[in-house]
């Protein structure tokens, strides 16, 4: 497996556990007296100042932005939107809703981003990522025991709406990227990957 492949899992796997404990961050954030609003501004005010040294910091990012068309600034920009979107239903709903149910209801989304995928991005070819989804599936399926259920209706709207942004966000992003149906980024680009910049 090439080093590529390999930093791309580990990042995915990292990734899994930021939004994992984020729930537990966040009940243990709001005990303080602040409100999703005010959690998510520093959340953003953070990664974002993180994001732009990364994108500033190196020449090849800054030749990047500075090559971006107009027509691609504003659909990330859109993009953008749609993940402010999502995290937002989701911190939202956690003052409504249990961390273990809003856990359940957003982990919905492998088997929405799968269905969505083979109408509008590479699609699940082969066994793995059935198996995959099978394996999400299962361990979403696994944890419904046990969880407290009470909430209030506007929780439960939020939270269901978390999973459906985040969905289409993931298949505009890659979209963005070069994926198309049938192809991933890299077979779009000779095995470059994304066509633009994960920094950008």
């Amino acid at each position: 497996m090439d080093r590529r492949r390999l930093l791309g899992i580990a990042l995915a796997a990292a990734s899994a556990c930021g939004y994992g404990s984020g729930p537990l961050f966040a009940k243990s954030v709001y005990g303080s007296g602040l409100d999703w609003l005010a959690l998510l501004y520093w959340r953003f005010l953070i990664g974002g100042l993180l994001v732009w040294a990364w994108a500033i910091l190196f020449r090849e990012n800054r030749e990047a932005l500075r090559a971006l068309p107009r027509r691609r600034v504003l659909a990330l920009l859109a993009l953008g939107a749609f993940f402010t979107g999502n995290a937002s239903t989701y911190y939202a709903a956690l003052e409504y809703v249990s961390a273990s149910l809003a856990a359940l209801i957003v982990y919905m989304y492998p088997a929405i981003v799968a269905v969505l995928s083979i109408r509008w991005g590479h699609g699940l070819h082969g066994r793995r990522p059935w198996i995959a989804l099978a394996i999400v599936t299962t361990g979403v399926i696994l944890t419904i025991g046990g969880i407290e259920t009470a909430a209030e209706p506007i929780g439960i709207v939020l939270i269901v709406a978390s999973p459906i942004i985040y969905s289409v966000y993931i298949i505009l992003a890659a979209r963005l990227a070069g994926e198309r149906k049938g192809e991933t980024a890299a077979s779009r680009t000779g095995g470059a990957g994304a066509e633009t910049r994960p920094a950008v």
